[in-house]
């Protein structure tokens, strides 16, 4: 078996290295291309929160279309949670008439007093707007249960000092603490026996459902 001489050895050598090379470059134009995709990914999904709750005409609904009246409104707060997803724009929980407004309120009603010791709320659209809760019997004054921030929390539960009985829970919001449309889904009362109980009426500041698009 002839032996190679050096020169073709150095050639062979120098080959490798331009091919490894030209394959290094290779990798790395497609791996800032990809960087770059999901940096325009992260910036589309920042702009759909932004754009949503979309109107009946955006979301491609018309007026004789099967869309429920009750979109966006007070009461789709009441009952279990139903929005599938978090994170989601959904008719089915309750939205400000705008976007970044300020202060809004949600009253929910759970028909018969609960002894209650925790509250859980169900945000599922850019939670962390609610800044205050308050809670009282059928009529009179409302006295508060809590006061602070629970971050951005989807399913954020607030421990009561100590068990009461609540028959109206106020929820008082200031919508410029978490930038783009802010949405409750469902808000849920635990008695001491760990019992579930959904509220059953509803009323708000105001709602998307009722504003004019």
């Amino acid at each position: 078996m002839s032996e190679s001489s050096p020169h073709a050895t150095s050639a062979k050598v120098w080959k490798g290295l331009a091919v490894a090379g030209g394959l290094y470059l290779c990798w790395f134009y497609f791996d800032q291309r990809v960087v770059r995709l999901e940096e325009e990914i992260a910036g589309l999904r920042e702009e759909v929160k932004v754009l949503a709750p979309l109107s009946n005409v955006m979301r491609g609904y018309r007026p004789d279309s099967s869309a429920s009246s009750n979109d966006y409104l007070p009461q789709q707060a009441t009952g279990p949670a139903n929005v599938p997803e978090f994170g989601q724009d959904h008719p089915l929980a309750w939205c400000p008439a705008t976007q970044d407004g300020g202060e809004e309120w949600l009253e929910l009603h759970f028909g018969e007093p609960v002894l209650a010791k925790e509250i859980r709320l169900h945000l599922n659209l850019n939670p962390g707007a609610v800044r205050q809760i308050l809670g009282g019997s059928e009529e009179g004054e409302l006295s508060e249960l809590w006061l602070g921030d629970f971050g951005t929390e989807p399913e954020p539960l607030i421990s009561l000092k100590s068990p009461i009985p609540l028959v109206r829970v106020r929820f008082n919001l200031d919508t410029t603490r978490v930038e783009g449309w802010n949405q409750v889904d469902a808000v849920a009362l635990i008695d001491e026996s760990g019992a579930v109980h959904w509220a059953r009426k509803a009323r708000a500041s105001s709602s998307w459902g009722n504003s004019p698009h």
